[in-house]
């Protein structure tokens, strides 16, 4: 039963908004009578391991950048405006030096770090700048155990991306192993496709494509009365970090299918560029619901998902 539309109903049926066991029994049991529950499955060995392995993957590295940020927002909030979070070099950093005080006191040895661990690719006019943050900053200055905390939560960054990255590898792998979900891996990246089977979320245990695309809360609402037409969106119900993961595969889908470029490209050029968003949003939903088909055999067929005429 799902508790979202078990706790919208518990003013249904007697016009109070509470709970309590005995009412809880029977709004479940009304809703049962009523059609509006499915039969529980026991999750399969390879759902609890795409489960356990995507909650690795998505939301440890996550949590550690989350506190990284709130720390440099205190103590060298210009940082990241050079370096991203996910920067190995802003880790590095982290880690051998800790403080702005401290790098910009060996400003030397800060330089030849940049430069070795980006290999070369860090431009000399931004390490010169994240120099310069470092000796200029308006952060609050870091005593002794302040600085051990941000070298801390350096070292924890460090770790949990070399944990994603393995994670990663064991994700795919579990991907490739099963044929048919392989079929998905080829279509939507081997990763991405792990990660919607880990938020429960196989297009094979749905029973429509509409239901699934219902599932990823991709499906349309419309807020009107009388006269008042409002517009239609997205109902965003369901997991978002779901449809993160496939937002974030859809510019792939763009960028490696010459089909689906060309679709997009028509689209911003009748739409404008400030439609962009809303472009890919759509794409989403028609790639939601071509995933349906794909893992149940069907092979994925850039045509049928746009009509670039």
């Amino acid at each position: 039963m799902s508790a979202k539309r078990a706790h919208d109903a518990c003013e249904v049926y007697d016009g109070v908004p509470s709970m309590h066991d005995a009412k809880v029994a029977q709004v479940i049991g009304r809703l049962y009578f009523e059609g509006a529950s499915r039969v529980w499955v026991e999750a399969s060995e390879q759902q609890r391991s795409h489960d356990a392995i995507g909650r690795l993957y998505q939301k440890q590295h996550q949590q550690q950048q989350n506190r990284l940020e709130a720390a440099l927002a205190r103590h060298w909030p210009e940082l990241t405006g050079y370096l991203e979070l996910d920067s190995v070099t802003l880790e590095d950093l982290l880690v051998s030096f800790g403080s702005p005080a401290e790098l910009s006191t060996r400003a030397e040895e800060g330089r030849e770090r940049m430069r070795r661990v980006s290999r070369g690719k860090l431009a000399a006019e931004k390490i010169e700048a994240v120099l310069e943050s470092a000796r200029h900053t308006i952060g609050v200055p870091c005593v002794a155990a302040e600085r051990d905390y941000l070298m801390a939560l350096g070292a924890e960054l460090r770790h949990s991306r070399e944990q994603k990255e393995r994670v990663g590898v064991r994700l795919s792998a579990l991907t490739q192993a099963d044929p048919q979900l392989h079929a998905l891996g080829v279509t939507l990246g081997r990763v991405t496709t792990g990660l919607l089977i880990a938020e429960g979320l196989d297009p094979r245990t749905y029973a429509n494509s509409g239901s699934y695309c219902k599932a990823l809360g991709l499906n349309l609402k419309e807020r009107s009365s009388g006269q008042h037409k409002g517009q239609i969106k997205i109902t965003k119900r369901g997991s978002g970090p779901a449809r993160r993961d496939l937002y974030l595969a859809t510019p792939r889908l763009i960028n490696h299918n010459e089909i689906v470029s060309t679709w997009y490209e028509k689209k911003v050029q009748a739409q404008g560029g400030r439609y962009k968003l809303k472009i890919v949003v759509a794409l989403m939903r028609k790639l939601s619901r071509a995933l349906w088909y794909v893992a149940r055999g069907q092979t994925f067929d850039a045509h049928k998902l746009c009509a670039v005429g």
